[in-house]
């Protein structure tokens, strides 16, 4: 059941039909998608997206594993307080805050820029969090071992605490990746280069144009959704795991 849109979508993009002729269906093979390669700025905008989402992965994972692993493991004023505003605004749905972050890329005048659209999503409260579960179950006494062999708190976290950290890394990593792959909203406010437009924007501007069929929509659908199914394939262990070992915490 989970793959029977997938299925039908592929199928139904190897032909070419109307909606307005539903008895006028021909099987032409991968036409759709030749057509919709050469003829479309698709797969610019899918290189696109993954590039975007290459640099915030990185990002996301060293700034908010920082976050998570000075609340979980470092001891400074307020800090339960800083847990719970973090709490508090991981129930605050994005729609409330992407006004504030628009005006604020407009006024360091970073529209229309790589920069502007990547920065305020670096910081995640969710990932925050995610980070802070794992992190608390890790031994002090791994720290205090690592100090023996000369081991500061930054190459600690990079050398001990991230590699002991794969599953999570690996969850936040495809989090953030379907959360660029997926986002129009916020890429819809920032772009208005076609050459830095994401596949969500370029899918829209396909399905709007009338001279494409509804064929070559299904195949430009079926070509988003194949990173999709990779990144699941790859990593589906990782996200049931990850899940297991943030939503509980040892006593």
């Amino acid at each position: 059941l989970v793959f029977y849109p997938i299925i039908t979508t592929f199928a139904y993009s190897l032909k070419r039909w109307k909606l307005t002729e539903p008895g006028n269906i021909h099987y032409i093979g991968f036409k759709n998608y030749i057509d919709i390669i050469t003829n479309s700025s698709l797969i610019k905008y899918m290189f696109n997206t993954l590039f975007y989402a290459a640099i915030l992965i990185i990002l996301s994972i060293i700034v908010n594993g920082l976050a998570g692993y000075a609340l979980a493991k470092i001891k400074f004023p307020f800090r339960d307080m800083w847990v719970f505003i973090i709490l508090l605004l991981m129930i605050v749905p994005m729609e409330t805050i992407i006004t504030i972050h628009f005006i604020m890329i407009a006024k360091v005048g970073l529209l229309n820029t790589f920069i502007g659209y990547i920065l305020p999503m670096i910081v995640s409260p969710f990932n925050i969090f995610l980070f802070r579960q794992v992190f608390s179950k890790l031994p002090d006494e791994l720290y205090e071992a690592a100090q023996l062999d000369n081991c500061g708190p930054i190459k600690y976290f990079f050398r001990v605490v991230l590699p002991m950290s794969k599953t999570i890394v690996a969850t936040v990593g495809v989090f953030t990746f379907l959360g660029i792959w997926n986002d129009f909203l916020w890429p819809s406010l920032v772009f208005t280069s076609d050459k830095l437009l994401t596949v969500q924007i370029g899918l829209n501007s396909i399905t709007a144009n009338d001279t494409i069929t509804k064929g070559e929509v299904l195949a430009a659908i079926t070509l988003i959704t194949i990173p999709v199914l990779i990144i699941y394939s790859l990593f589906s262990k990782q996200l049931v795991e990850g899940a297991m070992s943030s939503g509980s915490k040892e006593g």
